[in-house]
C-alpha cells in the first residue's frame, strides 16, 4: 500500500519546488516509487528508505495537476500498488496579491432543519474582483456568487441535517490575485421532530435579478429520502404544476419573472399519510424594469462525454450570450481545474480528471463590467471510472534449444506486452525465486551464473506497478535439461614398482542454493565459484606453487631412502661366515 501526502503548499507559483511524499506500507518493503503527473511520469523511480520516498521538483507548468506514486517492489512478496490522486493548482508567477477572505453565518452555530441562511463572504483589500463559492464539507451550496464591492452574499436552506464546516472560497478574476480561503465556521442543523417535515427554500439567480433574468428555485426536504412533491408559489399563485422530491431535493427553473416584488414560498406534500406536510418560509424577490448599465449574461457549460474512464481527455465548452469577450474559469466543486479567454462569446479546452464524481462550474468575468454583466453556469455533473487494466501477456525464452552444460551461465529473457507496461519480474525455477528484475522497454533479462545438473522448470511471473493500467501476468513453464560433460580414456599403463598417482575426482556440481547466495560456493567446499580473470590468474598461481612444493617433498623422499639402503651396518651384530 502507498499514500500520498498532499503538496504542504497550495496553490504553488510555478517555479517554486514541490515537496512530494510517499508512505509505503508495510514499512519494510524495499523497492521504489514513481511519481506521476497524470499518465506522466516526474522524474526517475525514488528509492524507498524506511518506509518513506521522497522527490522534490519544480517542473510542474501552470494549471491543475492530479498527481499519484506507484510502488515497485524488490522482492515478490509484496505487490505493487499505487496512491489515490492529489489535486494540486500550480499558479502564475504573476499571481502576489493574497486576498483576506471574512464569512459570516446568519443565524450561526446552531439551526432547525429548513433554516433560510445568509451567508455573506467579505474581500480585501480594495480592488477584488472575481467569485465566491459557499462550501458545506467541501461540498457547493449552490452557483458561486460574483464580488459586487468586495462582497458576495448567498441565501440558501439547503444545508442538511448534521454538523457541517462551512467556508468562503474565493477565486480572483485578475492574474496578479491568488484564490484564497476564509476560516471554516461550525455550523449544526437538528432533524425536525418524528413525523414531521421541514422545507427550505433557496433562490439562485444569475447576473441579478432584473426582467427576462433566468431564475432557478430550490427547494430542500427534510427529512431526506421521503417521497412527495413540491409546489412552488409566488404569492398564493402557483408558480408551475408540483415537483417530484428526489434525495430530498426539488428543483424549478423559471425563464423569467415579471417587474414587481415577489415573494416567493415551497410546500411540501408527503406521499406518506405518517409524515405531515409543511412549507417553507417565504423569500421577496425584487424584479427591476427598465433600462440596465449592463448587459446580463447567461454562461451555459456543456461537458463531453457526462462519464468517461480515467485518463481519457473530456471535451469542455462554454458559451456566453451575446458574443462578449472575458476571462473563464473552469471549477470542479470549487476547485480550479482551468480556464482562459473567452473570446465572441465562447471557450472550450480538453482536460483529465481523477476517478470520482465531479461537478463542473464555469465562471465569466467580461472585460468591460460596464457593457456586460458577469456570469456563471449550472453545475454539470461529470463521472470518472477506473480505467480497466491493459491486459498484460509474457513469454520467456532461455537461449538454448532445452539443454545446456551444467556449470555453465545461462541467460533468460522476459517479454511483458505490451511494451509500455510498468512492473517488475519474478524468475522461478519449479515455483521458486531465484531472480527479480526490473521490466525496461517491455523486457526483463537473467543471467543465471552456473546451472546445476538436472531438469530446471523456468517460469516468469509479472507484477504490475499500477494494476489500474496493467494485469498481472506470468509464462508458460520452459523446461531445461542441464548435463554434465565427461570424458573417457584408457587407464595409463605403469612399469613394476612404479608408484600409481591417484585418479582426480569429478568436479562436485553447484547446488541450488550457491545460486541464490551472494558469494556462490562449490558443492562440498568452502571455495569461492570462480567469476573473473582475476580469481583465475589467483588460482592458477596457487596451483603452481602446489606443483612445485609437491616436487620438493618428493626430491626429498628419494634421498632419505638412499641413506637408509647403504648405512653400515650397526655394532654388536653377528653375521653368518660363508661356508666355503
Amino acid at each position: 500500500m502507498v499514500v500520498l501526502d498532499p503538496p504542504s503548499v497550495v496553490p504553488v507559483t510555478a517555479g517554486t519546488a514541490v515537496h512530494l511524499t510517499a508512505h509505503v506500507l508495510p514499512t519494510l518493503a524495499r523497492g521504489s516509487v514513481r511519481f506521476f503527473d497524470g499518465q506522466s511520469p516526474i522524474a526517475e523511480p525514488v528509492p524507498v528508505v524506511g518506509g518513506v520516498a521522497r522527490l522534490a521538483t519544480a517542473a510542474l507548468v501552470p494549471g491543475p495537476h492530479a498527481l499519484t506514486a506507484s510502488f515497485i517492489p524488490d522482492t515478490a512478496d509484496v505487490a505493487a500498488s499505487a496512491s489515490t490522486p492529489e489535486a494540486l493548482v500550480v499558479r502564475t508567477a504573476a499571481a502576489t496579491v493574497v486576498p483576506r477572505v471574512t464569512l459570516s453565518v446568519s443565524p450561526s452555530r446552531r439551526v432547525a432543519a429548513g433554516t433560510s441562511l445568509t451567508l455573506s463572504a467579505t474581500v480585501g483589500p480594495a480592488g477584488a474582483r472575481g467569485t465566491v463559492d459557499f462550501l458545506a464539507d467541501g461540498a457547493p451550496l449552490g452557483p458561486s456568487v460574483p464580488l459586487s464591492g468586495g462582497v458576495a452574499t448567498m441565501r440558501t436552506a439547503a444545508v442538511r441535517v448534521g454538523s457541517h464546516k462551512i467556508v468562503a472560497q474565493f477565486t480572483p478574476a485578475d492574474e496578479g490575485w491568488v484564490p484564497s480561503s476564509s476560516a471554516w465556521t461550525a455550523l449544526a442543523v437538528t432533524a425536525p421532530p418524528s413525523g414531521r417535515s421541514a422545507t427550505g427554500l433557496t433562490i439562485a439567480t444569475q447576473g441579478g435579478m432584473r426582467v427576462r433574468s433566468p431564475l432557478t428555485i430550490t427547494a430542500t426536504v427534510f427529512p431526506t429520502g421521503r417521497p412527495g412533491s413540491v409546489t412552488f408559489f409566488d404569492g398564493s399563485a402557483a408558480l408551475a404544476d408540483p415537483v417530484a422530491v428526489i434525495d430530498g431535493q426539488a428543483d424549478l427553473s423559471l425563464p423569467g419573472l415579471s417587474a414587481g416584488r415577489h415573494r416567493i414560498s415551497a410546500a411540501f406534500s408527503p406521499d406518506s399519510a405518517a409524515l405531515r406536510p409543511s412549507t417553507s418560509a417565504t423569500n421577496d424577490l425584487d424584479v427591476v424594469s427598465g433600462p440596465v448599465g449592463a448587459r446580463t449574461t447567461v454562461t451555459t457549460l456543456t461537458v463531453s462525454p457526462a462519464t468517461t474512464r480515467a485518463g481519457a481527455p473530456l471535451t469542455v465548452t462554454a458559451t456566453v450570450s451575446g458574443a462578449v469577450s472575458g476571462r473563464l474559469v473552469l471549477l470542479d466543486l470549487g476547485q480550479l481545474v482551468g480556464g482562459g479567454r473567452v473570446v465572441a462569446g465562447r471557450w472550450s479546452d480538453t482536460l483529465s480528471l481523477p476517478v470520482g464524481a465531479h461537478r463542473l462550474t464555469a465562471r465569466f468575468t467580461a472585460d468591460d463590467a460596464a457593457a456586460a454583466s458577469d456570469s456563471a453556469s449550472a453545475p454539470v455533473p461529470v463521472t470518472v471510472v477506473r480505467s480497466p487494466a491493459t491486459v498484460t501477456t509474457a513469454a520467456l525464452t532461455t537461449g538454448a534449444a532445452g539443454v545446456v552444460t551444467s556449470g555453465k551461465p545461462l541467460t533468460v529473457t522476459a517479454t511483458v506486452t505490451p511494451g509500455d507496461a510498468l512492473g517488475s519480474v519474478t524468475l522461478l525455477d519449479r515455483g521458486r525465486p531465484i531472480a527479480l528484475a526490473t521490466v525496461a522497454a517491455g523486457q526483463a533479462s537473467f543471467t543465471i551464473p552456473s546451472v546445476g545438473t538436472g531438469t530446471h522448470d523456468y517460469t516468469a511471473r509479472f507484477t504490475s506497478a499500477n494494476p489500474r493500467y496493467w494485469t498481472a501476468a506470468s509464462t508458460p513453464v520452459t523446461r531445461v535439461s542441464a548435463r554434465s560433460v565427461t570424458t573417457t580414456s584408457a587407464p595409463p599403463t605403469t612399469a613394476p614398482g612404479a608408484s600409481v598417482a591417484p585418479t582426480p575426482t569429478a568436479s562436485p556440481e553447484i547446488s541450488a542454493v550457491a545460486l541464490e547466495s551472494g558469494i556462490p560456493t562449490a558443492a562440498g567446499s568452502n571455495l569461492g565459484i570462480v567469476k573473473s580473470g582475476a580469481d583465475a590468474a589467483d588460482l592458477v598461481a596457487i596451483a603452481v606453487v602446489s606443483l612445485l612444493l609437491g616436487f620438493g617433498l618428493l626430491v626429498v623422499s628419494g634421498a632419505s631412502r638412499r641413506r637408509r639402503a647403504v648405512a653400515p651396518p650397526t655394532r654388536g651384530t653377528s653375521h653368518p661366515r660363508h661356508a666355503g
